[in-house]
């Protein structure tokens, strides 16, 4: 059936679906890979130059024939629309050969892309949690505890104090919210490398302190950086044999 301009069905297309009816039935492998070779495009048609094919006129969205052919070959098929005549039998249109595709069978492979996508990340979630487990100077402890004391001068002034320093095995950060804001603490390595974040929170103005545990870092220097809505402050911590 060729429908020429736009099809409109109230109800849906519907299609035979029943696993009565099927036979090889497997699921479907490396979908990301498939999803990796399409490229989606927005594009005009040549309406003027075949008006026999009643294209849409307007900014289009979807995927060359020819590329979704390379990622999914089931997706595309070849047609020759037939030469159109006049009452004489004069040829006002030639036969022409082109490619059609039926972009639903995108869609198997989106949902398998995000099913195997989340594979992905559980699998780097259990790493990462391993990762904190054997190595928890790496893992936040506990919750950054709010002073009932007021912040001292020092602190006031630096907004962030590494105590002690060189770092004891249990070494306690205090930093100083001036104004109610989002704080970051983080730890990097001396060459810049982001290690952890330790804490990350909605604070009301005032004095916290946050229990970092350094048992299993190597010695070294450490850089501790404190974030409030932007500002950044910048403390050096050495940790000893």
């Amino acid at each position: 059936m060729n429908v020429t301009g736009l099809g409109y069905i109230p109800g849906g297309t519907w299609i035979s679906s029943d696993e009565n009816l099927k036979e090889n039935v497997t699921d479907l492998s490396d979908a990301l890979g498939v999803i990796d070779q399409l490229s989606p495009k927005s594009y005009d048609y040549l309406v003027e130059e075949y008006p026999q094919l009643g294209l849409p006129t307007g900014q289009q969205y979807g995927f060359m024939a020819q590329d979704l052919e390379q990622a999914i070959p089931e997706a595309v098929k070849d047609i020759t629309f037939q030469a159109t005549l006049d009452s004489a039998g004069q040829v006002l249109y030639p036969a022409l050969s082109t490619k059609i595709v039926n972009t639903d069978a995108v869609i198997p492979f989106l949902v398998a892309a995000i099913k195997e996508q989340q594979q992905q990340i559980a699998a780097m979630q259990a790493q990462l949690d391993q990762c904190c487990a054997t190595n928890p100077g790496l893992a936040p402890e506990g919750n950054g505890t709010k002073k009932h004391a007021p912040a001292t001068g020092e602190l006031q002034e630096q907004r962030l104090l590494v105590v002690p320093n060189p770092v004891a095995e249990l070494t306690t950060l205090e930093y100083y919210v001036p104004t109610a804001g989002r704080v970051v603490l983080q730890v990097a390595t001396l060459d810049g490398k982001s290690m952890v974040t330790l804490r990350e929170e909605m604070a009301e103005a005032g004095a916290y302190s946050y229990t970092w545990n350094t048992g299993k870092l190597a010695a070294g220097t450490y850089f501790c950086t404190y974030l409030l809505d932007g500002a950044v402050v910048v403390q050096r911590a050495v940790k000893v044999k």
